[in-house]
């Protein structure tokens, strides 16, 4: 199929890489690691916002193609220049599936201070998507938490939940809230425990459900097993 834009061509590019980076890289991380080096070459020469966050994306997967392949050197060259790269970028594009593709792929990697950009990028393009939206508000909760921000992280966590909330027994409802609780629990150490325990309520109900029992789970609940140190 031809191409006719820079949109297509970006788009192409991160379906490419998705394909690449995963369904392959699972049978053959190396020729997976040979197509996402090229791939990463063939985006150094094209201009544009997108395609340098594309390029940080292929580099990204490219590094974790070599650490399967035991090639640790190389890997951590490759992480270092995709980090390099990104840093250099100083701004966010304007698509929302290559935020979404760069967001997961920094969390996937622990950079969470950097990967904040593109989480909160993404939640500005989510236009009219609401289920998008939530998903995206949660992963930033949750990327501000792991990286220490916890202050940044209380509110689109709550915006998260009260999406989520609209779907009654959403699955999603009693992690979140254990977030949440986490979050809070140096800032306000009562509210982060009624929010843990609207966790636990909401998780022994769902279970209720699904096994028509009438126990609720407290004490092994794996939402109090959850809850992050410090």
């Amino acid at each position: 199929m031809k191409v006719h834009t820079a949109t297509d061509l970006q788009e192409e590019y991160l379906s490419a890489i998705e394909l690449v980076a995963r369904p392959l890289g699972d049978g053959s991380p190396a020729r997976a690691a040979e197509l996402l080096a090229k791939f990463a070459a063939d985006l150094g020469v094209q201009s544009g916002l997108e395609f340098a966050e594309l390029r940080v994306i292929a580099l990204l997967h490219l590094c974790r193609m070599q650490q399967r392949l035991q090639r640790t050197e190389e890997s951590e060259r490759t992480r270092q220049e995709a980090t390099s790269t990104f840093d250099q970028i100083g701004e966010s594009g304007n698509r929302p599936n290559i935020q979404d593709g760069l967001a997961d792929v920094l969390v996937e990697f622990k950079e969470y201070r950097r990967a904040i950009r593109p989480c909160e990028q993404a939640i500005k393009l989510s236009g009219g998507n609401s289920a998008k939206l939530a998903n995206r508000l949660w992963r930033a909760g949750r990327t501000y938490l792991r990286s220490g921000l916890k202050q940044h992280a209380e509110e689109p966590l709550r915006q998260a939940l009260e999406l989520y909330r609209a779907n009654e027994g959403d699955p999603h409802t009693p992690v979140i809230l254990n977030d949440l609780g986490n979050a809070l629990r140096e800032s306000n150490p009562a509210e982060a425990e009624r929010s843990y325990r609207e966790g636990r309520i909401d998780l022994g109900e769902q279970r209720r459900i699904r096994s028509g029992h009438d126990s609720v789970g407290k004490s092994g609940s794996p939402l109090r097993r959850a809850r992050t140190p410090g």
